[in-house]
């Protein structure tokens, strides 16, 4: 998920906990008396937007480096071993500022044991809300890199931000000087929904329904403190959860049942198959599948990622295209231990990749040419922002190699044309 929802996520996790931890006491607090503790819920927020400190390492490009990037993303960070390891070392960090004079009345109320369980509680919740999308997470990486997905919400969720921010202003007791930072963030988050739909990225009704949940929540804060917020917060996320696996699980069987892979399941194998939430829109779904095609000798020669749209409200699913690849391409051509190419293999769900040609004619032995690799659930109809390119002398097409991969989808030769394959 995105920062911005693992923050509030820490914040709702500090508010949840016993404010003795803080250093606050029942009485009203007078001058003589200790200042609460801000450790609290800092610390919260920090613990679980820790495990993306790997992007300041690996990304971006020319600071960092894409292929390595695509390799490490959600892995050693966001393992279980990963993970405890950074909850250790924050504690660590936590007990040093503890200590420090300059920073100790920060840290009324802190304990090691509660300053670890803060730290676990924090970067725990990071690597259960980043299952939730279609990103998935290595839970037992190094042991065991598979991917696991969740394929409930998308990475960016706006009624998601909408339920734990209502939570924390509805159950805040003071707000003090931080109402501007709930001005602020309220006002940021409203550009961010307002200019995605915008760019036509999500339907305008969701601007509208993001400003009215905003005006909702203000009212709830307006009418007094609403003490079991978080509690309430809880269960609308859970049955959110609930509702988007239903939808998740329809958009499959749909597609399933379409005319593409259903005239084909009997001949093919569909090794990847997921539905990915769309931005904004809980009940619509991008599904796709990766078919491999079997020959004559048993091995694969060619796969078709196949996607199309599904609604939840009408229960439509509309077929859109088919891009082709060829999964064995790079081990024929020697290029099996090259770094990006194991990057590919180790970060894409859906595998795309063919060869572009760099001159119009592609007959004329020793051009340059290129093999270009992505992942069909970040570009299908889009630029896509994990696409990586090795450059190599290219001397005529080997048997069996995919289509041409050109830099704009449009020009993507497909398998099975649909009269319904323009994106939307």
């Amino acid at each position: 998920m995105d920062n911005l929802t693992h923050a509030l996520t820490g914040a709702l996790i500090a508010r949840t906990l016993p404010d003795r931890w803080a250093g606050e006491r029942d009485e009203p607090l007078d001058p003589d008396s200790v200042r609460p503790g801000r450790w609290l819920t800092w610390s919260a927020v920090v613990a679980a937007n820790l495990p993306d400190f790997e992007a300041l390492v690996l990304w971006p490009p020319p600071l960092g480096d894409k292929a390595a990037y695509l390799l490490h993303h959600r892995g050693w960070s966001h393992s279980l071993v990963g993970i405890a390891a950074e909850a250790v070392t924050f504690t660590a960090l936590l007990w040093l500022l503890a200590r420090c004079r300059c920073t100790a009345g920060w840290f009324a109320g802190f304990t090691l044991r509660r300053g670890l369980d803060v730290a676990a509680l924090g970067v725990g919740s990071h690597l259960f809300m980043d299952w939730w999308n279609s990103y998935g997470v290595r839970p037992f990486y190094p042991w065991d890199k598979t991917w696991y997905y969740g394929d409930r919400v998308f990475i960016v969720d706006p009624w998601v931000w909408l339920m734990l921010g209502g939570a924390l202003v509805c159950g805040t007791r003071r707000f003090g000087r931080t109402k501007w930072w709930w001005y602020a963030l309220t006002f940021a988050a409203t550009l961010v929904v307002a200019g995605a739909c915008w760019k036509e990225q999500c339907p305008s009704w969701v601007a509208v329904g993001w400003a009215t949940g905003v005006i909702e929540v203000a009212l709830l804060r307006w009418w007094g403190r609403w003490r079991f917020a978080p509690l309430i917060a809880a269960s609308l996320i859970g049955l959110y959860l609930v509702a988007n696996a239903y939808w998740s699980v329809q958009a499959v069987g749909a597609a399933l049942a379409g005319p593409v892979l259903s005239q084909r399941y009997d001949s093919d194998r569909i090794d990847a198959l997921g539905a990915m939430p769309v931005p904004g829109v809980p009940w619509r779904r991008r599904v796709m599948s990766s078919v491999m095609t079997v020959g004559p000798s048993g091995r694969d020669v060619l796969a078709n990622v196949c996607y199309g749209d599904w609604d939840g409200l009408t229960g439509g699913y509309v077929h859109r295209d088919c891009l082709s690849r060829s999964p064995g391409e790079a081990e024929r051509r020697g290029l099996e231990e090259d770094p990006k190419v194991i990057a590919w293999k180790a970060f894409a769900r859906f595998h795309i990749g063919g060869w572009r040609i760099t001159e119009q004619d592609d007959s004329t032995p020793g051009q340059e040419g290129e093999f270009v690799m992505g992942d069909a659930r970040c570009g299908a109809d889009a630029d896509d922002w994990s696409e990586l390119r090795i450059a190599v002398p290219f001397s005529g097409r080997a048997e069996g190699t995919a289509s041409a991969l050109s830099e704009r989808p449009d020009t993507l030769r497909t398998i099975f044309p649909s009269p319904q394959s323009t994106p939307r």
